[in-house]
């Protein structure tokens, strides 16, 4: 809705409502389609030596303790079933104040809110209770009492059918997560010439803003029900259920900004200055501040050249900040995978983190490990033909969390660009744009991967005590990486210079109906 009252007032009202509910299926429910429908194949852990499911064929071939990954179809299909709302208001003001200035004020609202439900997953702790079982008397039966307590029911996960309803109903898992987000802001501008100088007049804007924004996330409520894996029921175990969700969080940061631009003509229709500047004031991280020059250069009408050089500071969202470690998995490739107890077994890693590592200082920090020195004294994990402890092994996927990062300040850009725009006159349709930039960001907010983050830990002379050891953790028994956290940094530096190319051709041929646009970008990166 827009009306205008005078030149003096303009009011205009915008609305905005979005209901959107997609429902997402996977995992699907037949054992024939294990290769087209995956994301239902666990590896929910091994199982010892003398477990009483281990059928003879399995018996035939195994060396020291049975790990597998199944497809638990007896749990139902997958599916993400979300409802996401959002509304958004919009109000302004706007008109002149003098034949040279006209203003605007605004303000906006909007919430957004996800209702998510999720299907066909399985709970870690009670699928490791049921699959720890015993022969007593013989009847089979889950070995913790608390679990028995708790109504486990073994787990045979040998063969189609074995998985009995009770079964899959005792390590069944449904979740539940919802979250809103809301934003308010404010603010205005005085717009106009300035005064008028040998090349016309001064313009300028003038103005400010004032924002907020909240996240309230409420993550499942069922996330850690009976205790985390590591035997702790204090601690949350993110591999506690196999649904990756969102933790739950009620953050919010405000913001004051003002700013200023001014474009002054040196050379009349040929020649402007612009600059401009922006300060904010973060309640999270204090003050920021933004800046730029610019010229544009007309020699004549069909050619433009331009250039400008910006200082940006960003600050740190919502979730860089305050987010609690949100599940996710990633690839690992351990640097102690293949470690005899001798040291001998492994090699150097091929990652950024550990390239140029010296393999003896890696295998001596892996010997250091409790939990690996656990793989080595476990009898289950003897060779039967050697009678050693077999290599030891990691699997190849773990969690890594992200994490948001309380200590972490706003990242700074200078950008420098230099280009020009070409619009012969003799080529009408026609235009040529060409630009260089150098993009170069000091303390950018980002964090190390996963596989770097482990192999800069292993490789290091100071293990444990660096910082990459820090967010690692190995299961006290089994030796493996379970979790390696990926907080958000300020990292040293990034930077990317380049060429932006782009070819305009609007036309009409005339000999056949119609209207024709050419449109050709080219990019190359110098430094990336």
């Amino acid at each position: 809705l827009t009306y205008e009252f005078s030149p003096a007032v303009e009011l205009s009202l915008l609305g905005l409502y979005s209901f959107i509910q997609s429902n997402t299926f996977g995992g699907f429910e037949t054992l024939n389609d294990s290769d087209r429908f995956g994301s239902n194949r666990q590896t929910i852990g091994n199982m010892a030596s003398d477990h009483p499911f281990i059928p003879p064929e399995v018996e035939e071939t195994r060396s020291g303790s049975v790990d597998f990954d199944r497809r638990l179809v007896e749990l139902g299909q997958q599916q993400r079933l979300n409802d996401r709302e959002t509304f958004r208001f919009i109000g302004s003001l706007s008109g002149d104040l003098s034949s040279r200035f006209s203003y605007e004020l605004f303000a906006t609202y909007g919430t957004f809110e996800q209702k998510q439900i999720n299907t066909g997953e399985y709970n870690h702790q009670k699928a490791q209770w049921a699959l720890d079982v015993e022969n007593v008397g013989g009847t089979v039966q889950c070995r913790n009492a608390a679990a028995r307590a708790d109504g486990c029911v073994p787990l045979n996960i040998f063969g189609e059918g074995t998985i009995t309803q009770q079964a899959a109903d005792y390590i069944r898992y449904v979740g539940n997560a919802s979250q809103t987000r809301t934003q308010f802001t404010a603010g205005g501008f005085i717009s106009g010439d300035l005064f008028d100088i040998w090349a016309g007049p001064v313009k300028a804007v003038l103005g400010a803003e004032y924002r907020y924004e909240g996240q309230e996330t409420f993550g499942d409520p069922d996330g850690d029900p009976i205790g985390g894996l590591d035997g702790d029921p204090t601690t949350d175990d993110f591999d506690q259920t196999s649904l990756a969700t969102f933790p739950s969080i009620d953050v919010s940061y405000k913001v004051k900004e003002a700013f200023a631009e001014l474009d002054i003509p040196l050379i009349e229709d040929k020649l402007n200055l612009q600059l401009a500047g922006r300060i904010a004031d973060y309640n999270t991280i204090g003050t920021i501040y933004s800046y730029n020059a610019g010229i544009v250069f007309n020699p004549i009408e069909d050619i433009t050249f331009r250039a400008q050089y910006s200082r940006a500071q960003r600050a740190p969202n919502l979730t860089e900040i305050f987010s609690p470690p949100r599940p996710d998995s990633d690839t690992l490739n351990d640097p102690c995978e293949g470690l005899l107890p001798n040291g001998s077994g492994i090699s150097t890693p091929s990652s950024p983190g550990g390239e140029n590592a010296d393999v003896a200082v890696i295998a001596a920090n892996c010997l250091a490990e409790p939990g690996v020195q656990a793989f080595f004294a476990d009898p289950n994990n003897i060779d039967p033909a050697t009678g050693l402890p077999g290599e030891f092994d990691q699997d190849t996927t773990t969690q890594g969390p992200n994490a948001g990062n309380p200590n972490v300040k706003e990242e700074t850009a200078d950008t420098f660009t230099a280009g020009l725009v070409v619009t012969p006159s003799f080529i009408p349709g026609l235009t040529l744009a060409v630009d260089y930039y150098r993009i170069s960001i000091k303390d950018a907010i980002t964090s190390i991967d996963t596989q770097d983050t482990v192999d800069l830990c292993y490789s290091a002379t100071s293990f444990p005590t660096n910082k990459f050891c820090d967010v690692i953790t190995r299961n006290p028994v089994t030796g493996e990486v379970t979790e390696v956290i990926n907080f958000q940094e300020n990292l040293n530096k990034e930077r990317v210079e380049g060429i932006d190319a782009t070819l305009l051709y609007k036309f009409d041929p005339q000999f056949i109906p119609g209207k024709f646009d050419l449109d050709v970008r080219y990019s190359h990166y110098f430094t990336s």
